[in-house]
């Protein structure tokens, strides 16, 4: 019995070892998060692309199957899809179909318009309804794309960016309607 109060005791204290285990716990998972953020923002770039490009296709489908003139307005953070109404002679927003309205990018995903290999200045989104003016809708931007009801379209270059990812992804459109998707690691 006397055993028992001869046998070494263990401190309270944690050791060097225990602290060097914890440290490379955190340091592994720390890790695996900032790859997943990584993953993710690329996730959705390559989500914002895709979509575009399917809302192009349906949208010159629309235009072709409708007989209308259907225009894209893009700044850096946004796009919205507009339809020529020939008896008003103006673009008016096509949003009366929800698949069609306005979009804007996650925040860090930025575009850039290519025309003839030329980069637009796009302008950028503007939040700000001035409460002074006699009509406190902004007007609508002029469509920089268009999709004819012939199922052509103005030849372009989208490229979309992401702050947090060195990848880019571009769609290139073709004057025959058609549509193709890049993508380039920086």
């Amino acid at each position: 019995m006397n055993m028992l109060r001869g046998s070494p005791t263990r401190s309270a204290g944690v050791t060097l070892l225990e602290i060097m285990v914890v440290v490379v716990i955190i340091a592994v998972l720390i890790s695996i998060s900032v790859v997943s953020l990584g993953d993710n923002s690329a996730r959705v770039l390559s989500e914002e692309a895709r979509r575009l490009q399917t809302l192009v296709r349906l949208a010159l489908d629309e235009a072709t199957l409708q007989g209308r003139e259907v225009g894209i307005a893009i700044d850096e953070e946004s796009y919205q899809f507009q339809v020529y109404d020939e008896q008003l002679r103006s673009w008016q927003p096509l949003d009366r179909e929800r698949i069609f309205r306005p979009r804007t990018m996650p925040s860090g995903v930025r575009m850039q318009l290519y025309l003839d290999d030329q980069q637009l200045a796009l302008p950028v989104e503007e939040s700000e309804i001035d409460e002074d003016a006699d009509n406190p809708t902004p007007p609508l931007p002029t469509p920089q794309l268009l999709l004819l009801s012939s199922g052509e379209m103005t030849p372009f270059e989208l490229r979309f960016e992401s702050e947090t990812t060195d990848m880019e992804i571009t769609i290139a459109g073709h004057p025959n309607g058609g549509l193709e998707q890049s993508v380039v690691r920086n």
